[in-house]
């Protein structure tokens, strides 16, 4: 008669207690993954975009901020600075074509950091070069400190 039956009883193998609660730990997580795959629902407009095509490099003077802007011109190109916040923004008009009528659509882009304290803001220096903005932040006098000789 058991051998009717398209599966057989076998003995079900005893796991220890830490494998046991561990595949039900990630089961449970997985199954947590599909149903609240963003958890908290959080709205679009709250996350912060990826910062893409910007750079900060400091060195023992100043702190160099490289920001990829291509097919922006000079002229395009704000950058502000506001208590320790520097701003930077560009505008720009591309021409599209919608059927027979060629519509302008404006390209805005903008990136704010925040400066460290030790930044002169009064100092800050931009150069525009081959779609790459240049910022140099120099460093306050006594925010960048003097090397002291060890004598021996």
């Amino acid at each position: 008669m058991f051998g009717l039956i398209p599966w057989r009883r076998e003995r079900a193998e005893v796991l220890p207690e830490e494998q046991t609660f561990g595949l039900l730990r990630r089961e449970m997580g997985d199954m947590f993954d599909r149903l609240m795959g963003r958890w908290p629902l959080i709205p679009d407009w709250v996350v912060p975009p990826k910062v893409t095509g910007l750079s900060v490099e400091e060195t023992e003077k100043e702190m160099l901020v490289h920001a990829e802007l291509p097919g922006i011109e000079a002229k395009e190109i704000e950058v502000s600075v506001t208590g320790n916040v520097l701003t930077i923004k560009a505008a720009h008009e591309v021409a599209t074509k919608k059927g027979e009528k060629e519509e302008k659509e404006l390209f805005r882009v903008q990136r704010s950091l925040t400066l460290p304290p030790e930044v002169d803001a009064e100092k800050i220096e931009a150069a525009y070069r081959n779609g790459v903005l240049e910022l140099r932040l120099p460093k306050l006098p006594e925010a960048v400190g003097r090397r002291i000789e060890v004598r021996t």
